[in-house]
């Protein structure tokens, strides 16, 4: 009688196989998830600035003239809107606060719509979101007039 089986070093040649082809795929996939979530973090603050244009599209007070977006330290964006009775902006209560490990670049300060059309009125602002550590990467958020925002690519 012969029995039918897989002898030990059968058994250590298919188990070391799959280990390395896991250990292999772990970059990748961790690589992949950091990308995702700076995907997001783009798309997120698309939407914000565009929060920030539908409310120059549909002011909420008389007095709004402008409405901007301003970074506030390398994490943070508010919503502002310029009073015209008071001669300065005011804050609505609207921020947006990047998780850790995600930053904005030091270069935007500012993106002003105007009341009521929404219009963006300066050059292009870029606002770049860069993301640390090993799967980190860099995407950037366009604003260009008339009131366009677009997400790019992301890269190193």
């Amino acid at each position: 009688m012969k029995l039918k089986g897989l002898t030990l070093i059968e058994l250590l040649v298919a188990i070391s196989i799959s280990l390395i082809l896991i250990i292999a795929s772990i970059p990748i996939i961790v690589r992949s998830t950091g990308r995702d979530a700076l995907e997001d973090q783009a798309q997120i603050t698309a939407s914000f600035i565009e929060r920030a244009r539908n409310y120059a599209l549909h002011p909420e007070s008389e007095y709004a003239s402008w409405y901007c977006v301003r970074r506030m330290g390398n994490s943070q964006l508010k919503i502002q809107r310029w009073n015209s009775e008071k001669g300065k902006y005011e804050d609505i209560e609207e921020n947006l606060k990047l998780p850790s490990g995600f930053q904005f670049n030091e270069t935007f300060t500012t993106a002003v719509f105007n009341v009521p059309r929404g219009n963006y009125g300066g050059a292009t602002a870029q606002i770049e979101i860069e993301k640390t550590g090993i799967n980190g990467g860099k995407i950037l958020v366009s604003v260009e007039s008339p009131g366009v925002i677009s997400v790019g690519e992301i890269y190193q």
